[in-house]
Formats: structure tokens, C-alpha cells, sequence
């Protein structure tokens, strides 16, 4: 997932500049974890990486199941 992380900061700083404006949030994944941050126009800093969650609060890891309950 830092690696998606890592992708999604060289791509804001230098292919979709403006493009990047206007997303609210990213999500990554590795296939088995999924986690979203919010987008900034700082830098953007993987400790602020969060799993989604459930209302009784049970950790969502599954991309797909994310998609398709959200």
C-alpha cells in the first residue's frame, strides 16, 4: 500500500497536476488491506492512511466489498 501511496504522490506532483485538484480522497490497496486519505494541497503524509469502517465500526479491508457496501 506505500508503494500505491508512493504512485499517487509522484502522480500529483508531476503527470495530473490540475486533475489531482479535484479529487477529495484517494484509496489503495494491495489486494488484501484497503485504506483511504484525504488529498491536500500539502504534502501528502502516509501515517494519515485510515481503513475504512463499518457503523459498528468493524474495519472494511476488502476493495471490493468497500465498492460495492459504500
Amino acid at each position: 500500500m506505500k508503494e500505491a501511496f508512493n504512485q499517487i504522490c509522484r502522480y500529483k506532483a508531476h503527470s495530473y497536476t490540475g486533475l489531482f485538484r479535484y479529487i477529495q480522497i484517494f484509496v489503495v490497496s494491495n489486494g488484501v488491506d484497503t485504506k483511504y486519505f484525504a488529498n491536500s494541497d500539502g504534502d501528502l503524509n502516509y501515517k494519515y492512511t485510515f481503513f475504512w469502517t463499518d457503523k459498528e465500526n468493524n474495519r472494511i479491508t476488502n476493495l471490493k466489498y468497500l465498492v460495492q457496501h459504500s
